[in-house]
């Protein structure tokens, strides 16, 4: 049986007797995460042959998940009444809420004919889409995490058994964040992270084995502090690349294991990008003859990012392979130094002062630049913006049979209007202003831009 979301139909999507939501295509999950329109009472409509206990629910006394606890930590987490998500850190591991609701307590979905569990260490998949499944991968997770060892091997998966993949869904780097203190009284007091490294969740005590993860935490008030991520998370059935940032105040008492702190309105937060680059490998056979030399194709196309009110001005570049990714190497520095950059390796003087966006397309590979945007939201908990999704790409016929036309180099790029994206490489400047006062934090991803310093 088959539903899309938007449509009137008496089919329903299944779930198993273990009250896993099953969904009959990507497809379908797609316009469930992009749509965000379910509901929980949506939700219960589409469940069949037992109970679906989503992570964004509150933790139930019965939970078996509370049997490892001690008796304070249980009574910490039902009297605050934390849903699964706040309880176990799943915020680091799905920041996006539209797809958590989806998922089980235990991170599992079924889509299509494979089962998906989210878990600290990856994204476990099997065929074996029954309770049986269900239990062999919670019986290799707990093995992994007893020989404290996992190697990917900078492998986008490895195989455990026959029918059972891991996904290597959260990319470590090894890079220290600093502080840097204000200088001034007008200077925002920010801390600097240089990789998508976290502190202080749940999973804290794997930390031997998984590294830190995403999400990073400035307490610049006295028990209030700032959170955001920057992050990009492939989880085999689906994946993502994003930013978010929230405020957040400590709870009372005593916690261990537990998320001591709780989501608090700012009075206002701010996501800013600069020099934020994707790449898309669209695996076409490198059949194709390019120019050796960069072209300028256009000046007058916009592209569209959740990142920006407003589509952003792009030019588009036709160029072969190597020269290519060697000028988006270095394409380093301020927007305004970035573009110089481009009208001099260009021969070109008239790219125009409000472009915010550089593409270039090559044999193999398109890559995008925004050099700079920015969005802000006021009286909220939380600001949270998706760069893009990675679902499977088509290019055109056209382009592929006639590559050194400018004129099918044109089309592409016009029908290219949201930014394709496999990873991503930026800075975010993640701020917060509460009770008057702002803070926030730099989060670098292979950027080698200088120090940051902000006045509000």
């Amino acid at each position: 049986m088959t539903q899309h979301f938007g449509e009137t139909t008496t089919e329903k999507f299944q779930t198993s007797g273990d009250g896993f939501l099953s969904l009959p295509s990507k497809d379908a999950l797609h316009d469930a995460i992009e749509q965000g329109t379910m509901t929980r009472s949506t939700i219960s409509s589409f469940v069949e042959n037992g109970e679906f206990t989503s992570l964004l629910d509150e933790v139930s006394s019965n939970a078996p998940c509370l049997d490892e606890l001690t008796t304070e930590e249980k009574d910490t987490i039902l009297s605050q009444h934390l849903t699964y998500y706040e309880a176990f850190g799943y915020e680091d591991l799905v920041p996006n809420e539209n797809f958590a609701k989806l998922l089980n307590w235990k991170g599992e979905i079924l889509v299509d004919d494979s089962l998906y569990r989210i878990t600290p260490i990856g994204t476990f998949c099997t065929s074996d889409a029954t309770p049986v499944g269900s239990q062999k991968i919670e019986s290799l997770y707990q093995q992994i995490l007893q020989k404290d060892s996992l190697a990917f091997n900078d492998s986008t998966y490895i195989k455990l058994t026959d029918n059972v993949l891991l996904y290597n869904s959260f990319p470590e780097y090894k890079l220290e964040g600093t502080s840097l203190e204000s200088r001034a009284s007008t200077e925002v007091p920010l801390k600097h992270y240089a990789s998508n490294k976290s502190n202080g969740w749940v999973w804290k005590q794997l930390s031997n084995l998984l590294g830190d993860r995403s999400t990073k935490h400035y307490e610049y008030l006295h028990k209030k502090r700032v959170n955001g991520s920057l992050y990009d998370y492939n989880y085999g059935v689906y994946a993502e690349s994003g930013a978010f940032v929230s405020a957040s105040r400590k709870r009372g008492g005593f916690f261990r294991k537990i998320n001591g702190w709780k989501d608090i309105d700012a009075q206002e937060l701010e996501i800013e990008c600069k020099d934020l680059s994707f790449v898309l490998d669209y695996n076409v056979p490198y059949t194709l003859t390019f120019p050796s030399n960069l072209q300028l194709v256009s000046t007058s196309n916009y592209v569209q990012t959740n990142l920006s009110d407003k589509p952003l001005r792009a030019i588009d570049i036709l160029g072969y392979d190597v020269p290519a990714k060697t000028f988006y190497s270095t394409l380093k520095g301020t927007a305004p130094q970035i573009l110089n950059m481009a009208r001099k390796a260009l021969n070109r003087d008239k790219i125009p002062d409000d472009t915010k966006v550089i593409r270039i397309l090559t044999p193999t590979k398109c890559y995008t630049k925004i050099l700079e945007c920015k969005t802000s939201d006021k009286n909220c908990s939380k600001l949270r913006k998706v760069f893009n999704h990675s679902w499977q790409f088509y290019i055109s016929n056209n382009i592929i049979n006639n590559p050194t036309k400018l004129k099918s180099a044109a089309d592409f790029f016009t029908n290219v209007k949201s930014i394709p994206v496999t990873h991503i490489e930026c800075r975010v400047i993640l701020l917060s202003k509460i009770d008057g006062s702002w803070g926030g934090l730099v989060i670098d991803k292979k950027y080698q831009g200088i120090d940051e310093h902000i006045y509000r």
